[in-house]
């Protein structure tokens, strides 16, 4: 019956009777007292904050097309016995890919593959040949995670900072910066500043910058990232902050960025794989 139920915590959660909220979180089906509730809970519960972040591409699509997900479940599960049912982020996987063999990550990676071959190989740079530690770097982009807290935005704010997120998921990095970046300098003169928000804008702007050939501009960014109170975020602008330093040519850096990453949950491989690449340099 475990299997059956869609409200309980994730694994290692901090207080597992708040964690129970994350799946109405996610669907943004919460009253504002319990939303208010987890968002204090995911400040110090990684555990919960990770899921969130990984599964957000499944419960953004559920909420925006909740009658073609709908659908796509109710073809899978004709003829399926109670027995076979899923765990539930399986069973949110059919819901909104409609095939449970599908990947993960499937529908970011059709629209990512070719920004990333792209990124990854050359990033556009303006030199004719990358130097050997351009070469190594990792610029990929982040999914895009939208997490709405209770201090919500003016208008304008919520305005700008959803047309830079647009851009950005286009592929559009250049105009994503410029819409987040005057999100961010609104947000920051606003009497309801939000942290938890600007964290998050300054984390994707920074990438944008980097995707568009301007790691000088993307590292105050992320460094500033990098003092969130939030252990997600800190790792993730720790990991463009070592691809910002390949870029620009300072391999001790991006060691240095890249060791504070070994025994990270998200980044310790990816962290081992590439400073090992570096040392035999």
């Amino acid at each position: 019956m475990n299997e059956m139920n869609v409200n309980r915590p994730v694994s290692n959660c901090l207080d597992p009777q708040v964690g129970v909220l994350l799946s109405g979180y996610e669907l943004g089906t919460l009253s504002s007292e319990d939303g208010a509730r987890f968002e204090e809970h995911i400040e110090d519960c990684t555990s919960c904050l990770d899921e969130l972040y990984e599964m957000s591409p499944y419960s953004t699509t559920l909420r925006g097309d909740a009658a073609a997900v709908l659908e796509n479940w109710s073809a899978r599960s004709r003829g399926r016995r109670l027995q076979e049912v899923p765990g539930r982020w399986t069973r949110l996987r059919e819901w909104v890919l409609g095939r449970p063999e599908a990947s993960p990550w499937r529908n970011w990676v059709a629209v990512a593959a070719p920004i990333a071959l792209a990124g990854v190989v050359f990033l556009g740079w303006q030199k004719t040949q990358p130097s050997p530690w351009q070469t190594l770097a990792l610029v990929e982009p982040l999914a895009y995670v939208s997490i709405q807290t209770r201090n919500d935005s003016s208008n304008e704010i919520a305005r700008l900072k959803a047309a830079g997120m647009t851009h950005y998921v286009q592929g559009e990095y250049l105009q994503a910066a410029r819409l987040l970046e005057e999100a961010i300098t609104r947000r920051v003169e606003s009497p309801a500043r939000d942290s938890a928000e600007l964290d998050e804008m300054r984390l994707y702007t920074g990438i944008s910058r980097l995707l568009s050939n301007s790691p000088d501009e993307a590292e105050p960014l992320l460094e500033f990232v990098r003092q969130s109170s939030n252990s997600i975020l800190v790792e993730r602008a720790t990991w463009y902050l070592a691809q910002a330093a390949l870029l620009s040519d300072d391999p001790e850096s991006a060691s240095s960025f890249l060791e504070a990453l070994v025994g990270s949950p998200i980044y310790d491989k990816p962290a081992t794989l590439l400073l090992e690449d570096i040392r035999s340099r």
